[in-house]
């Protein structure tokens, strides 16, 4: 009976103001002095052991790159940041798995923005780095190093919406891409919403099914809908029952890879990634290809696959 009320007392303390902005501000300061980039939250909400709401978090890189090679470019400071984030869970989610496991995580506006730069070469001839390994004080694992097979998190049902997301390619030997199509040195991603079931990480393996994932990027392309089963990590990306639509075409996939070295192959996408896949009936416009081919900019050749 003590217990229980102890554990009652407890549990509406913990929802007063005050003590969650304590907390907030003591975990902040925790995560600060581990990472080279400071978090903020405007506002924090726990409702004990189901929901917790995060107001306005901000990630700022302490040392945000520079490109060397453009006077002109944008410093980004701002790794990511959110309106709200909210995870609801159980308490039997926490403390009878291995890693993370929530019922639901719900991100609104938001913003990601990656930016792939040069560092000093360590002894490994690796001179290419990104602002969320270095932020996270991520290390590249060493060739022999032996791969975990751990749980990092699994979440069952995950809601984006209004998110963007940019990638910047400071690199000195960056290529050069035309002014039409996808500019893979200047992604910019806006208006993602996505609706995902299942999401794991896992021995380094990223899974999941996305049921419905829509946005549009700067050079034009838009999805207006994209659903799938996908499998990501040690340079594979592994999509089962494929289907995208555009304004264009309307494509099935049974099965569809790309295969790279590792996340940095994106910024010279048409050389560093090798593609390969099953196609069922669909429409193929080349108007859609073209915007990862600016080559067949102008080919208004369409393609019925039955």
């Amino acid at each position: 009976m003590i217990t229980a009320s102890l554990l009652f007392a407890a549990a509406l303390v913990i929802q007063l103001p005050q003590v969650q902005t304590y907390v907030a501000g003591k975990v902040v300061k925790s995560l600060s002095g581990k990472l080279d980039g400071d978090i903020s939250f405007e506002k924090i909400h726990l409702k004990p052991f189901t929901t917790l709401v995060l107001k306005n978090t901000l990630i700022i890189d302490k040392e945000p790159y520079m490109d060397t090679c453009d006077s002109t470019s944008i410093q980004i400071d701002t790794f990511f940041k959110a309106e709200y984030i909210i995870a609801k869970f159980s308490l039997d989610g926490l403390l009878k798995h291995e890693g993370i496991h929530l019922d639901k995580a719900t991100i609104r506006n938001a913003q990601m923005n990656l930016v792939i730069e040069n560092q000093e070469d360590k002894g490994d001839g690796d001179i290419t780095t990104d602002n969320l390994s270095r932020i996270f004080r991520i290390r590249k694992p060493s060739a022999d190093a032996r791969k975990s097979e751990k749980e990092i998190f699994h979440i069952r049902k995950v809601e984006i919406s209004d998110m963007g997301f940019a990638m910047k390619n400071y690199e000195y030997d960056r290529p050069v891409y035309d002014e039409e199509g996808i500019d893979w040195n200047d992604l910019d991603v806006k208006d993602i919403n996505l609706d995902a079931l299942e999401l794991q990480f896992k021995g380094g393996i990223m899974s999941g099914e996305a049921r419905s994932l829509s946005f549009r990027e700067n050079s034009g392309y838009i999805v207006e809908h994209m659903s799938g089963t996908a499998r990501v990590g040690r340079g594979k990306t592994i999509i089962e029952d494929l289907h995208i639509d555009d304004p264009w075409s309307d494509v099935h996939l049974p099965l569809f890879m790309m295969s790279y070295a590792d996340i940095h192959a994106f910024k010279d996408f048409i050389a560093e990634v090798k593609l390969d896949g099953d196609i069922s009936e669909s429409m193929l416009d080349f108007r859609t290809l073209s915007y990862f081919a600016p080559e067949l900019i102008g080919n208004d050749l369409k393609i019925d696959v039955s």
